[in-house]
């Protein structure tokens, strides 16, 4: 995209030859002008690209003269590409417009596609995979443009040179051609007479759009590693760029980071930088066996994690490690960011399951993606050092990972940046190798990219003990003085204001809604009430899930909570045993399920034991109606809706012993979806059922709490309510009490 100054920065000055083009339109207010100022003058630093595209040469030489002209008057410099015979043009095209790539570029389609295909009557079947075809052929021609537009298909203009084609005919084409190209993300030109104009404007926006939302983090790792890592830092941050830092717990000087380097800096960023491949552990070595070499420390590597988190064993271990690190930094008062690790590990698909569910459990709404583009920069044997000490292997292995991850980290409504700059060139980020790597993002669209780096003062006195041998020479390196220099360079925050990048944390380029950590409790269970949710009778058939002990600890753990006089809604209800026993005590009970065999087996189950309520068909709220003081959901473990087979096979499942052992230990991200999905649905009715100090019981994964509590209202109060039964499965009771409900 073409890009803008962020606001902050001083407004470009704008020759008076720009007045002939100024005067094409007037904008409407002073922050247009300054979009359409701060355009012109990138426009005018880069020159500019037009390519005009489409079968024939249709309109394509007045659209390039009237935007053309407004450009040259003002003394910008304007190459043209009319491009009739695309399929001529296809090899040499992409090319042209990458040699170009400096120079915003805009691309216009004119109708030749729509004209000719009204004349070729392309039957309807084959109208939109045909359309779909050439624009899949025009983005390769034209790869990555700053602005792409397309005229509008007028069918009274074809409808006249062609009258003995039908009407409907017309009207058919031109909607499915408006419909694929605003999904191609091509923007209509309404006619040819305001061509310049609309461009303009669509340009405008472009510009507008992408203003105050383009950052850049400029990160540090192994905050607390080494005294020499601590003052470079500390330096960078104080005079320099560096927004952004993450701690290492087992680091050798991470007491000297967190009282003397972070009360200096106040206004730095800070994650945590987990560990699992250098060091020392910090849970006991008794716990985490599998982590540790001869020596007792971590063992290093990458390689043998791979094989290690594709155990059980190992994934409860690494678990260990990592809510141990986790938990040190919050007890010292430091206020997690985001998450990344040493050496990129968390990247690993398996581990970055168990990163994201810590994230949400420890309420850090922010987690490294470590996906970069592919550039390169310098000249020479620099150029080319990606591919001397094979960082080009792990650059196409984070990013593949990174393709995973992406969909893991938005089911538990993650947030990360669009690319990472760092892996490339890692040990060695010069000027040359940030500007490349910002320009490369740009060029991919992206709007935050964090930038990581690794200053060191050199030697420090006080490091007299180095947590792995190779880091007394690494410190040492000049290479870690370059990156130093290059984050307190005023050439390079210069470059960033003029490419409109402006530093930013991970909390401003990533801003999240704050929630403080639900208190968690022990829920009180009288003995008698655990005494009926156990022996109550609630048989089921095979295609209808069965109450397990987890269920019926939930019960108890609703039915803990209602008050004399309470009318309750008992969603999903199942085999009903919440139901049962609700009616059993005297509380005024409906019951639902989506499934009609559940919601038959819940009636006649109430039926044997005596205990009518209501029972209804209804998907979560849909068909109920009135108000209650408290609605219980049991999520499924499920990827959707409960049906006879998933039940079955569910139900067939569970007679396995190793299933129950370990079932609801690794959550699929099929569930997850599910999960979310139920959850934004039943939070936007259920205030429509709620009685005022009324509240919402959910049985969820323990992680989850964080992940459905970002979806809450802010002034919603959310509580943990735990019971020894959940432990076996990492569930617990989430009581939410909403805005409208509080008393």
């Amino acid at each position: 995209m073409i890009r803008n100054l962020d606001a902050t920065s001083p407004a470009p000055i704008v020759d008076d030859r720009l007045s002939a083009a100024r005067s094409v339109q007037a904008l409407d207010d002073q922050r247009q002008q300054r979009a359409m100022a701060r355009l012109r003058a990138a426009v005018r630093r880069r020159g500019l690209i037009i390519a005009l595209a489409g079968i024939d040469g249709s309109g394509k030489t007045t659209l390039a003269r009237k935007l053309a002209a407004t450009f040259e008057q003002a003394g910008v410099p304007v190459e043209r590409r009319h491009l009739y015979a695309w399929y001529v043009n296809l090899a040499w095209t992409p090319l042209v417009m990458l040699a170009a790539r400096r120079k915003p570029r805009v691309l216009i389609l004119d109708r030749g596609i729509y004209d000719n295909l009204a004349k070729w009557e392309v039957s309807a079947p084959i109208l939109k995979p045909l359309l779909r075809g050439l624009v899949w052929c025009l983005r390769r021609m034209y790869p990555r443009p700053d602005i792409a537009l397309h005229l509008r298909a007028d069918w009274t203009q074809t409808a006249a040179r062609r009258p003995e084609m039908l009407r409907d005919r017309y009207l058919r084409l031109t909607r499915a051609y408006h419909q694929v190209m605003a999904a191609a993300g091509f923007r209509r030109l309404r006619s040819d007479d305001e061509t310049e104009r609309t461009a303009r404007r669509h340009i405008d926006a472009a510009c507008e759009a992408t203003q105050s939302q383009q950052r850049v983090i400029f990160h540090a790792d192994d905050l607390g590693l080494t005294h020499s890592f601590n003052e470079g830092i500390r330096h960078a941050h104080q005079h320099g760029l560096l927004t952004s830092t993450s701690l290492r717990v087992n680091g050798a000087a991470y007491r000297h980071a967190i009282t003397e380097v972070l009360p200096a800096c106040p206004q730095l960023g800070v994650g945590l930088h987990v560990c699992l491949n250098e060091a020392a552990c910090i849970a006991p070595a008794e716990q985490v066996p599998l982590l540790l070499g001869p020596d007792g420390r971590q063992k290093p590597g990458f390689a043998w994690l791979l094989r290690l988190a594709a155990t059980p064993a190992g994934r409860d271990q690494i678990e260990i490690e990592l809510r141990a690190q986790i938990e040190r930094a919050q007890a010292d008062g430091v206020i997690i960011g985001h998450l990344d690790s040493h050496q990129h590990v968390h990247m690993i698909p398996a581990i970055f399951h168990i990163v994201c569910r810590l994230a949400c459990e420890y309420g850090i709404d922010r987690v490294r993606m470590t996906r970069e583009p592919r550039h390169v920069a310098g000249r020479g044997r620099r150029r080319w050092q990606p591919l001397t000490n094979a960082n080009w292997i792990k650059h196409l292995l984070l990013n593949h990972f990174a393709r995973r991850n992406a969909a893991v980290a938005e089911a538990f409504g993650l947030r990360t940046t669009d690319w990472f700059v760092g892996v490339n060139y890692t040990g060695c980020m010069d000027e040359a190798s940030v500007t490349a790597g910002l320009e490369a993002a740009t060029r991919r669209n992206g709007a935050t990219v964090e930038v990581l780096l690794h200053p060191t003062t050199g030697h420090d006195p006080r490091d007299e003990k180095y947590p792995a041998e190779y880091l007394k020479a690494y410190v040492a390196a000049p290479e870690r003085m370059t990156e130093l220099n290059a984050l307190t360079s005023t050439r390079l925050a210069q470059t960033l204001r003029r490419q409109g990048w402006a530093t930013a944390r991970y909390g401003d380029a990533l801003p999240t809604t704050q929630r403080p950590r639900p208190v968690a409790r022990e829920a009180a269970i009288d003995p008698a009430l655990h005494e009926l949710c156990t022996s109550m009778a609630a048989d089921n058939p095979l295609w209808v899930s069965t109450a397990q002990a987890d269920a019926r600890a939930f019960a108890e753990v609703a039915l803990s909570q209602l008050r004399p006089g309470d009318r309750l809604l008992d969603l999903g209800t199942g085999s009903g045993i919440l139901a049962l026993c609700a009616a059993k005590l005297g509380y005024t009970v409906t019951a639902t399920d989506v499934s009609r065999g559940a919601v038959q087996t819940a009636r006649q189950n109430a039926a044997l034991a005596g205990l009518p309520f209501d029972c209804l068909e209804s998907d979560l709220l849909q068909a109920v109606t009135g108000r209650f003081d408290a609605i219980a959901l049991n999520l499924p473990y499920n990827f959707r809706p409960d049906s006879f087979i998933s039940n079955v096979v569910k139900n067939l499942a569970r007679r396995i012993p190793w299933v129950c052992q370990h079932s609801g230990t690794m959550i699929p991200l099929g569930v997850q979806r599910f999960h979310n999905a139920l959850m934004t649905r039943l939070l936007s009715q259920v205030n429509d059922h709620l009685n005022p100090g009324g509240w919402l019981l959910l049985h969820v994964f323990d992680f989850e709490v964080g992940v459905f509590a970002r979806m809450l209202p802010p002034a919603a109060r959310v509580e943990i309510l735990r019971h020894p039964q959940f432990s076996a499965h990492r569930t617990v009771a989430m009581l939410v009490r909403m805005p409208h409900s509080h008393a």
